[in-house]
């Protein structure tokens, strides 16, 4: 089964934000891979370089070429692809762009209701499960496992202790806002809200996740793994690729285009 690179990237604000603002330097490397008891080892199918660093963060996927800025202090992101254009999308705007998404995800759930088709009525309870998850949470101290357990959608997570609480607030901010803007570039996804659930998991433990494990069922079972290597300093590397693509940012060399534009290429892209 082919598994879209929407679903793998989703493994008071206001203090959120203000943490992001004062953040410190970390880098974290992402790798995801589809795991199948028939198929033996794990498929790694994406990686991903995540920069904090001057109150910004940069989710560069390598798959795709694409590099997501996250801008709190200007409340919005903007999104660079490997073909020199880019967008701005403002939170607001996304927010109000998931109230919609959730409008026509309830509508086509009563469509479904309503279906003679078996695979429809199978798949409908999966769904309504997304929107309004109900996850039952098991800590384990000794271990640092946390599982976020539900019907049709389960966490398996490793957790690791961190000293500075500055740094775990701004990643999970970040890991907010990712799952929201996921969402809306690939609406075929997972719908956040559990994610979200996650996060406020490891927000209230104040626990990093180094290991996530998600099995979802919908149509079939679908599981994956993404593994996170925190650093705690940058890299030379990594500050020529953050100057980089902010030099790219104000050349004549990137088209800039609306959100929409944008979110009609990545469909049309994702299609082929």
């Amino acid at each position: 089964m082919n598994v879209p690179i929407q679903w793998l990237l989703t493994f008071a604000i206001t203090v959120q934000l203000a943490s992001v603002c004062m953040a410190q330097d970390m880098r974290v490397y992402t790798t995801v891979s589809k795991v199948s008891a028939s198929e033996g080892q794990p498929q790694v199918i994406a990686r991903t370089l995540t920069l904090f660093h001057a109150g910004k963060v940069y989710d560069h996927i390598e798959e795709v070429g694409e590099v997501v800025i996250f801008e709190p202090i200007h409340n919005r992101f903007r999104i660079l692809n490997g073909n020199y254009v880019a967008t701005t999308v403002p939170f607001d705007q996304l927010q109000q762009l998931l109230r919609v998404a959730r409008s026509e995800a309830v509508r086509y759930l009563d469509d479904l209701d309503e279906s003679a088709d078996p695979r429809e009525q199978r798949i409908v309870p999966a769904l309504k499960f997304q929107l309004n998850p109900l996850l039952r949470q098991e800590y384990a101290d000794e271990t640092g496992r946390l599982q976020m357990i539900g019907d049709y959608l389960s966490y398996d997570v490793q957790t690791a202790a961190i000293e500075q609480a500055t740094l775990l607030d701004q990643y999970l901010a970040y890991a907010d806002w990712a799952c929201r803007l996921n969402y809306v570039l690939h609406p075929q996804s997972m719908y956040p809200e559990s994610r979200l659930q996650l996060n406020d998991a490891l927000r209230n433990r104040r626990r990093l996740p180094t290991t996530v494990s998600l099995t979802a069922r919908v149509d079939a079972e679908i599981q994956l793994r993404a593994e996170h290597r925190f650093g705690w300093e940058l890299h030379a590397f990594d500050k020529d690729q953050i100057n980089k693509w902010e030099r790219l940012l104000q050349s004549d060399r990137i088209r800039w285009v609306s959100f929409h534009e944008y979110q009609q290429q990545v469909m049309t892209a994702s299609s082929k």
